[in-house]
């Protein structure tokens, strides 16, 4: 938290003095420095493979990622439906019942990065808080299937 607070302090110009604190309220995006151009990374270990086109992210964009965001809910509830319903599918293809929470717990957890990896394609930002969300979906789909047996 100090170090986005340093970080808005001088992409902002403010001083640091008492009068000028109330500034960072007003600090825009525009007045962040600039941005680079999107970076071409090529795709593959050899470095061969087709180009990804990336675009920056800045700060400003990362830190309106709020912890209660209207997208939290969505990615509680999805990852704590899909682990039931995995360790449910699991169970009934003939998984045996320990391992079958830990599958859907597993598909769950591979959704929500894969989730986070399509918005970094999409030109959008990988969100720690989403998957924060999501592995507390998956706990609590955990705890329901743990209870149902």
């Amino acid at each position: 938290m100090i170090g986005v607070f340093t970080f808005l302090l001088f992409t902002c110009g403010a001083t640091g003095h008492a009068a000028n604190a109330s500034r960072l309220e007003h600090c825009t995006v525009a007045e962040q420095a600039p941005m680079p151009e999107a970076v071409h990374v090529p795709i593959g270990a050899d470095g061969a493979g087709p180009e990804h086109r990336v675009q920056p992210t800045s700060i400003m964009q990362s830190t309106g990622d709020r912890w209660f965001g209207s997208d939290k809910l969505r990615h509680f509830l999805t990852s704590f439906a899909v682990t039931g319903y995995a360790a449910a599918g699991l169970r009934t293809i003939g998984a045996a019942r320990e391992d079958a929470p830990g599958g859907g717990a597993g598909v769950a957890i591979v959704l929500g990065i894969g989730k986070e990896i399509h918005d970094v394609r999409a030109g959008r930002f990988f969100s720690f808080r989403d998957l924060a969300w999501d592995i507390a979906g998956v706990a609590c789909g955990l705890a329901l299937v743990a209870a149902a047996r």
